[in-house]
């Protein structure tokens, strides 16, 4: 099953094209049937690419906001 059919599948999420954060408070979350979100995949066909992805995302929070050069204005201001 497509990931993209699934995570905008109305059955799941109401308004799915909608980026709403509060989806993904830990309340929230716990009312997910499992497999609703799955953005690595899932079981043994899972991505290859996840740990790399989540120990890239874990260098750049030690690199940049970890070491004070980066301040939270800092980030607001680029977007």
């Amino acid at each position: 099953m497509s990931q993209y059919v699934i995570h905008h599948d109305s059955q799941y999420l109401s308004d799915p094209d909608l980026f709403s954060p509060d989806r993904w408070t830990k309340e929230a979350k716990v009312q997910f049937p499992r497999f609703s979100y799955f953005p690595f995949g899932g079981c043994i066909r899972g991505c290859v690419g996840e740990t790399f992805a989540l120990m890239e995302e874990y260098h750049y929070y030690l690199q940049y906001v970890g070491s004070g050069r980066c301040l939270m204005t800092q980030i607001i201001r680029s977007n």
